[in-house]
């Protein structure tokens, strides 16, 4: 079993000192759980959702806890990634930095942002999110792994001339993936790309563990979004059976019960060896197998 903290920066009556109060009280909260031994301290973000949640520059409050602890592992959960909130190379230079200045120590969530509201500060629609949210990641993985990037044969929403981009992430081949998932569209979609569901309040185990087992209906094993060497195209991807390495059960897992995993995940999340969670059983996490 693994132990994380979700942090939101809930306020419950907004105003400037009540919100800095809240903010600091989880950098404190991030101390102590290292302390404890709690496996992961996820921070989300939001925007212009007063009360609901003052986390709107994760990545700042993320590399604030980073220097401040030693062993837990800290996650975002997650980065929008509708290009106007946050630019696919902006969050694979951030992240990657933020995965040095920590020691190997990030996870990263993505997913479309929870709501129009949100979504209107930026100018962007419903509709937009799920094809960036998809050419997002792709892309980010890729400027990760790869060095003279060149989409424009095979993305046409981002545009962009061939480059470079550094950093890249201190673990190999980068950090682990995930997916926040509320609705069954997006549980076949993070199936299907081979990301892990990220931890949230409104899905329950059951209704993850049986989308996923969906997923594995298609017949495919992960492609090239998390398996760098495999150039095949998603509908294209070799056939596995239902029994493939790379489809695990976890009975004992606390967020699903099935899910699609690839063996390049496994790598990505091996912690470091001064981490605690290493002396927790043979079962701890699919990230030590």
């Amino acid at each position: 079993m693994q132990l994380s903290v979700l942090f939101e920066g809930q306020v419950a009556y907004p105003n400037k000192a009540n919100e800095q109060r809240v903010l600091r009280a989880g950098v404190e909260q991030a101390i102590l759980a290292d302390r404890l031994g709690f496996d992961r301290f996820y921070v989300v973000e939001h925007h212009s959702l007063e009360g609901y949640a003052h986390s709107s520059a994760p990545e700042v409050l993320l590399s604030y806890i980073a220097a401040k602890t030693e062993h837990i592992r800290i996650a975002h959960g997650i980065v929008c990634l509708p290009f106007k909130m946050n630019h696919p190379v902006r969050v694979a230079e951030r992240t990657a930095m933020l995965d040095i200045l920590s020691g190997g120590r990030l996870d990263v969530g993505v997913g479309r942002s929870s709501s129009a509201r949100e979504q209107q500060v930026f100018g962007i629609t419903d509709e937009e999110t799920y094809p960036q949210l998809e050419a997002g990641l792709r892309a980010i993985v890729r400027m990760w792994t790869e060095d003279e990037l060149d989409f424009s044969p095979e993305n046409d929403l981002l545009e962009m001339p061939v480059r470079t981009i550094r950093p890249q992430p201190m673990q190999e081949p980068h950090p682990p993936l995930a997916m926040a998932c509320t609705k069954d569209d997006t549980f076949l979609l993070a199936g299907r790309l081979g990301s892990q569901r990220c931890p949230t309040r409104q899905t329950g185990r059951i209704r993850c563990a049986a989308s996923v087992r969906s997923t594995t209906k298609l017949g495919r094993c992960v492609n090239r979004l998390t398996w760098p060497g495999n150039s095949l195209p998603i509908d294209s991807a070799p056939a596995c059976s239902p029994r493939c390495s790379r489809i695990e059960s976890r009975p004992g897992a606390t967020d699903c019960a099935a899910f699609a995993t690839s063996s390049n995940r496994l790598a990505a999340g091996r912690p470091p060896d001064h981490c605690p969670i290493r002396t927790r059983g043979p079962t701890t996490s699919w990230s030590q197998r």
